[in-house]
């Protein structure tokens, strides 16, 4: 059981962003939404309650080594007006497959900043940032305790807009703006505990979400598969807090850039994976069905121990097939919703275990 001091302290760092969902308290109406997107400028932040640009991808190292990683900054509503009424929070982790290591570290750019430089966006939060720069690639950038990073992302094909339009409605049914670019070139360097890797060829998936959605529009199972093809799917359902699934939707491209979009598919999970601290317990080997596509596919971690607290964030395999067409390839998975002890489970979960951590680094 926690010591009384640790939860009371938890509970105060996360008081700030509850109260600013919670409380009511006075700030311009946030914009719903819009389907009509305009790049460079869309790939920044929006004025919306909750907003991330997240990248995950594979990357083989001059090691001859394979990592993993995953890194998203936040813009999430904040008490009042201060800092504009936002804060940034980061979280990025790398793991290590051949080990089965993983490992996080985040930042909470209290002082953090959305805009743009030169009319290219540019977000940063504290440790981290991400660009847009002038070529029409992306950068990222982190260097947080452990683990450090600079990657470029090179675009191999137009950006996928989901819902057919950007636009899909969360578990609670508030519209969100969504899209990806799911086939990135990926070079640069990461860092793990002082050790650098060079990395000589990568592939990269970025989303961009936004919206004013609900606590309980915060819980899913969400798929990203990278097919070897060069083709993708995206899957996301969302559940109830009871844990029944309320929505969901998914939009393929083919190898050839065909694009496909639904709402007809089955998640089933074949065991869980019962975290040692006992954040949770994770559905994990999946078998997915989307009858519109006749397609089936075997979705596997490369091993179960991908968790930060409650939140799932894991690199997997994927086999399978979409009507005549042989798919196998990597995927990313995140879940959000099976954590055993968070009386405000994975959403402010995950806030708060970026601000405990963020505390430990200053007061050390």
């Amino acid at each position: 059981m926690k010591a009384r001091k640790e939860t009371v302290l938890e509970f105060l760092m996360t008081f700030p962003i509850m109260a600013a969902s919670l409380c009511g308290c006075p700030k311009p109406a946030y914009d719903p939404p819009s389907a009509s997107l305009a790049f460079p400028a869309d790939h920044g932040f929006h004025y919306n309650k909750t907003e991330w640009v997240y990248f995950s991808g594979f990357v083989q190292t001059d090691v001859g080594k394979e990592l993993g990683f995953m890194f998203t900054i936040f813009q999430i509503e904040s008490v009042g007006n201060v800092n504009g009424g936002f804060i940034y929070p980061c979280l990025l982790i790398i793991c290590d497959p051949e080990n089965s290591t993983y490992h996080w570290c985040s930042t909470f750019g209290f002082n953090g900043s959305a805009g743009a430089v030169d009319g290219l966006p540019r977000i940063n939060a504290k440790d981290a940032q991400f660009a847009c720069l002038p070529s029409g690639d992306f950068n990222i950038q982190a260097d947080m305790d452990i683990l450090s990073l600079n990657l470029n992302f090179t675009p191999n094909e137009d950006v996928l807009l989901h819902g057919e339009d950007g636009i899909i409605p969360m578990g609670d049914g508030m519209d969100s703006g969504y899209y990806s670019f799911t086939n990135l070139s990926t070079n640069g360097t990461l860092a793990i505990n002082g050790t650098d890797y060079t990395v000589t060829e990568g592939r990269a998936w970025m989303d961009h979400q936004w919206g004013n959605w609900a606590d309980n529009g915060r819980i899913w199972d969400w798929f990203s598969m990278r097919f070897d093809n060069g083709g993708a799917l995206m899957l996301f359902q969302f559940r109830d807090g009871n844990g029944n699934v309320v929505r969901g939707n998914w939009t393929y491209r083919d190898g050839d850039g065909e694009v496909r979009y639904g709402t007809d598919f089955s998640i089933n999970a074949h065991r869980m994976y019962n975290d040692k601290d006992s954040s949770g317990s994770f559905p994990v080997d999946w078998t997915i069905t989307i009858p519109s596509l006749n397609a089936e596919f075997e979705v596997k971690p490369l091993f179960d121990a991908q968790n930060v607290y409650s939140l799932w964030e894991g690199a997997c395999t994927v086999e399978g097939a979409a009507g005549d067409s042989v798919l196998s390839g990597k995927a990313f998975v995140e879940l959000t919703g099976y954590g055993n002890k968070d009386g405000f489970d994975s959403y402010f979960a995950l806030l708060r275990l970026l601000l405990k951590n963020w505390y430990a680094r200053v007061r050390n």
